[in-house]
């Protein structure tokens, strides 16, 4: 305020802004998107949270299962991944105004025993070819943590649930 008095501007100290009452910040927002509290995170915000990024190519586990999964490459390498697990998203495809419902698995792909973090989008109902295309990604809901699976079969089953999940919070959304 002093600061503010010496170049001639008139500060006004003002409370800070909560919501249900947490005190709003950007740390507190990083912490709930780090923590996967991506609800509250988009709460505060007042908006989603989103990632864009490029589809890359990846190693095709998906389509075997019949989830076609786009691999993203975050444009920004700094940018904020949320916390290992599954969520319901939407999803803009570049060169299309559409939000297409999908689900993201953010992780190390334990199942086919990897490590290296991925963020791969099934979009629901979708065929086409989008390799090299960007893609944003708005996060709405975490379905469940990250888990690895006895088998693929395993997999497979516990995504035909998730994605019942994702098209049933669509639909009543």
């Amino acid at each position: 305020m002093r600061y503010g008095r010496e170049i001639g501007i008139e500060v006004i100290l003002n409370d800070a802004f909560t919501l249900n009452q947490i005190h709003i910040s950007s740390s507190v927002v990083r912490s709930f998107v780090s923590e996967g509290e991506i609800e509250l995170a988009n709460q505060c915000l007042g908006y989603p949270y989103m990632v864009t990024g490029k589809v890359v190519d990846g190693v095709h586990e998906g389509r075997k299962m019949g989830f076609p999964t786009a691999n993203i490459e975050p444009d920004d390498a700094q940018k904020l991944i949320p916390a290992p697990g599954v969520y319901a998203v939407r999803v803009s495809v570049e060169g299309s105004r559409e939000w297409l419902d999908g689900m993201m698995n953010i992780g190390t792909r334990p199942t086919f025993g990897e490590n290296k973090l991925s963020l791969e989008t099934h979009i629901l109902h979708f065929s086409d070819d989008i390799y090299g295309k960007k893609l944003t990604v708005a996060f709405v809901k975490r379905l469940r943590a990250e888990q690895r699976f006895s088998s693929v079969a395993a997999l497979r089953e516990q995504l035909v649930k998730d994605e019942q999940q994702v098209e049933d919070l669509f639909r009543h959304s």
